[in-house]
């Protein structure tokens, strides 16, 4: 899930949302 969080943000640089996505994503994994 980790990868394709990513990936998405790479591709469509300038979307807030999927910013706000990855951080989520970001702590899920660390917490």
């Amino acid at each position: 899930m980790s990868h394709t969080g990513a990936g998405d943000g790479k591709r469509r640089p300038g979307s807030a949302g999927f910013t706000l996505v990855e951080l989520l994503v970001t702590l899920s994994i660390i917490g």
